[in-house]
């Protein structure tokens, strides 16, 4: 039996072809729900800025007291709305602060290879739940090299420079992402078909508070987030600018990242003779940070662990429930988890084997309170170790130190995983390692786990929706287009004839096999 293309996914273009066109369909919209946007600027700046909103707050709540105001319901709902659009404004400026104190220039970055159509996919792909109202188009070639950047302050760019075009565009707008490798740099730009600022708001677009008139509403010209973007960027040595649209109304953002920052092609100063960066790894070779994940129900806790961990040379992320967990799972491939007994709503211990089921990761259980029944119950299930509240950080991260010591000792001692051998086509699950005809193969990440996932089950039809759920996780059910560029990659790479394969196989309208 067939199975269609979804009516609305991403529309994800190549230079050889077009996938199917449409709008994305989600569930409610959280677009509300924003991550704090970090910012690069002078303390002063920010307190100069913050001048207005507090202005307008204060204004607004003897206006709310005036007995002249009482009576007009309309006026009420004025100054709340004020209000409220004020307070936020604070708010994602405090946490700028705090941002900006951890985050000045490049030596704040944590290199590593980044691949920014993964990066692209991901950030599309977690905008249907945004913005329900949109659509949205993604065009890139079929290979970007990778670029040696700081992954997560990449994400939290593209978010934000994604989050200006969405809020330029009306319902049922569209807005196109587009990424093109050029000799030393990466080229992204959003497209909004909304709105066109005046000409003379351009040169601001990137610029915090600034705002301009864009027909009934005043609307942020550049904001917090931009700001971030334009300091992302410029830590990579990259560059931002946005130009009006030729052909239609709207405007084009742009970011241009180099593949090496500039930092790296430095050469070390003679006197003294310290690197640039002393910490790093080279680009080739990136020092590996363990990432943890947190299923924690406290927001106070979640943030304390994970203050913590990432100084400790962790790489944290945190779930907000169990679907958020398994995504992360399946992206991150965490080595160690924490598990609040309070996490979900249901009995932790059917948590707990759900999470032992589905990752070989170890958990540690974080309690409220020492219950010695339910600590034997989960150390019997098969939880690594138990802690009850009040923490030490200190004996907290001794232990997580010491279930990752044997966890380590147990894969040494484990028989190693078979190598996949299918006419000519070689893969080393263990040593994430492939080659056709002796000839090594380089892959990335993703193109490595959809690969691998196709080897795990040789000659079995894989449908569409199984492999975006087994290699980019369970919130990519509608994404079919993700599945063909990253095929259609995989075969320039390991096939002989791409345009006759002869390992990756297509079964109309269902998925794919290999051999």
């Amino acid at each position: 039996m067939s199975q269609s293309p979804p009516a609305n996914p991403i529309r994800t273009e190549t230079t050889e072809q077009l996938a199917q066109p449409g709008a994305i369909q989600a569930p409610p919209s959280q677009h509300g729900q924003r991550e704090f946007p970090p910012e690069l600027y002078p303390t002063g700046q920010l307190y100069e800025n913050l001048r207005a909103p507090l202005a307008n707050i204060k204004s607004a709540a003897l206006t709310l007291q005036s007995a002249s105001r009482r009576g007009e319901p309309g006026a009420q709902r004025e100054m709340l709305r004020l209000i409220t659009r004020e307070a936020e404004a604070l708010h994602d400026a405090l946490l700028l602060a705090e941002e900006m104190r951890q985050a000045r220039g490049p030596e704040g970055l944590r290199l590593s290879p980044v691949e920014m159509s993964d990066v692209l996919m991901a950030t599309l792909a977690a905008w249907k739940a945004l913005a329900p109202n949109h659509s949205f188009e993604l065009a890139m070639p079929g290979e970007v090299p990778p670029i040696s950047g700081d992954e997560e302050r990449i994400k939290r760019a593209l978010h934000f420079l994604i989050d200006s075009a969405v809020r330029l565009t009306p319902a049922g707008g569209t807005v196109r992402v587009d990424i093109r490798p050029h000799a030393d740099e990466v080229l992204v730009s959003v497209r909004h078909h909304g709105q066109t600022p005046p000409a003379d708001a351009l040169p601001h677009y990137f610029e915090p508070f600034y705002r301009y008139t864009a027909g009934p509403e005043t609307l942020a010209g550049g904001g917090l987030g931009l700001a971030l973007v334009e300091a992302v960027v410029a830590a990579h040595g990259g560059r931002v600018w946005a130009e009006v649209s030729a052909s239609e109304a709207g405007v084009v953002a742009y970011i241009a990242l180099p593949y090496v920052p500039p930092c790296l092609l430095a050469p070390p100063p003679q006197e003294p003779p310290v690197p640039v960066f002393p910490t790093l790894a080279p680009v080739s070779q990136p020092r590996v940070r363990p990432a943890v994940l947190i299923l924690e129900g406290e927001v106070r806790m979640q943030r304390y662990l994970r203050a913590n961990l990432d100084a400790q040379q962790y790489r944290p992320h945190v779930a907000s429930d169990l679907a958020d967990a398994e995504r992360l799972i399946d992206l991150e491939d965490p080595a160690l988890i924490l598990l609040d007994t309070r996490f979900t709503p249901g009995p932790f211990l059917d948590t707990l084997r759900h999470l032992l089921d589905y990752v070989a990761a170890p958990v540690v259980v974080l309690a409220r309170r020492h219950d010695p029944i339910e600590c034997a119950h989960a150390l019997d299930i098969g939880a690594v170790d138990y802690l009850a509240r009040p923490l030490s950080i200190d004996e907290l991260l001794a232990r997580l130190r010491l279930a990752l010591r044997t966890r380590d000792a147990l894969t040494h001692t484990q028989t190693r995983e078979p190598i996949f051998e299918h006419a000519g086509l070689t893969i080393d699950f263990e040593q994430r390692a492939v080659s056709v005809n002796g000839r090594p193969i380089s892959l990335s990440k993703t193109e490595f786990k959809l690969l691998r996932v196709l080897a795990q089950h040789p000659a079995m039809v894989l449908a569409h929706d199984v492999l975006l759920e087994r290699v980019w996780g369970p919130g990519y059910g509608d994404e079919i287009e993700f599945v063909w560029v990253y095929v259609r990659r995989l075969r320039r790479k390991i096939e002989p004839d791409p345009g006759h394969p002869r390992y990756i196989l297509t079964v109309p309208g269902v998925g794919y096999r290999l051999g």
